[in-house]
């Protein structure tokens, strides 16, 4: 099994330039009233939205090209992207005029896609480092199209969804049948921009309903097991999990990222 540094040691550069992907098109129900008035990722956490953590991140792991799918609330993220000014990184917004499902808003982002890509939930802060996932693609990419980082749920924080065999091959994803899996989806995976010519534009397409599931079942999807835990904003009480990891990691506090 794969382990990783402890969060907050230099995480270096990538061994492979990499984009990466937000999904921030979240309705964020289960945090209202909170979300009444934001989107999801902009859930205000310690005195800055929840997003520019995750931006912050990617930041510390030298990923300068930042994708933002949007949908509900968009104007909001869009009045902050719009002041964001880091030098040396790009930061775009796709918008989505309907809610077209978390593969959907991918495809609605196509044209602003590199041929690879980190695809990351964008309720979700994963304190890793990201050159140690991406030296795992390089080994595995001329045989995969996908590699799932999945949590080994050591902490017991979610209902196991993932199943992995011994060559490290997905063979099944399911939120529904946790009896039979073994990890948890991390919500990072890499993903190559090919998977998507198959479906069509402005049609709403799930990546944990339909992408995965094809991709199993040709033995196109590889894992990487880790044991740091991720963090999400789901729910209130995860949002207050998030919030005691920031008061042991005030570094972490992503104040003044947005210049």
């Amino acid at each position: 099994m794969t382990t990783f540094a402890p969060p907050f040691r230099p995480a270096g550069r990538p061994t492979t330039p990499m984009q990466a992907v937000i999904l921030a098109g979240g309705l964020g129900t289960r945090l209202r009233p909170l979300t009444d008035k934001v989107p999801k990722v902009m859930v205000n956490v310690r005195g800055e939205e929840f997003l520019w953590y995750v931006v912050r991140w990617l930041e510390r792991n030298e990923i300068k090209d930042i994708v933002i799918c949007a949908a509900h609330l968009w104007e909001e993220i869009a009045r902050r992207v719009n002041s964001y000014h880091q030098p040396g990184v790009t930061l775009r917004l796709s918008v989505e005029k309907e809610p077209l499902g978390t593969a959907g808003a991918v495809k609605n982002a196509e044209r602003l896609l590199e041929d690879e890509f980190l695809l990351i939930n964008g309720d979700t802060y994963l304190p890793i480092t990201y050159g140690r996932i991406l030296s795992r693609w390089k080994k595995v990419r001329e045989q995969f199209d996908c590699l799932l980082v999945a949590y080994s749920n050591r902490e017991k924080i979610a209902a196991n969804d993932t199943a992995v065999d011994r060559e490290g091959v997905v063979t099944a994803y399911s939120k529904r049948s946790g009896e039979k899996m073994q990890y948890v989806n991390a919500g990072l995976v890499v993903l190559k921009k090919t998977v998507l010519e198959a479906f069509p534009a402005d049609v709403p397409v799930s990546l944990e309903e339909e992408i995965f599931p094809e991709l199993i079942s040709r033995r196109k999807m590889a894992a990487v097991i880790i044991h740091e835990r991720y963090y999400d904003i789901g729910t209130p009480e995860r949002l207050k999990a998030f919030e005691e990891y920031l008061d042991r990691h005030p570094e972490a506090i992503a104040r003044g990222i947005m210049g």
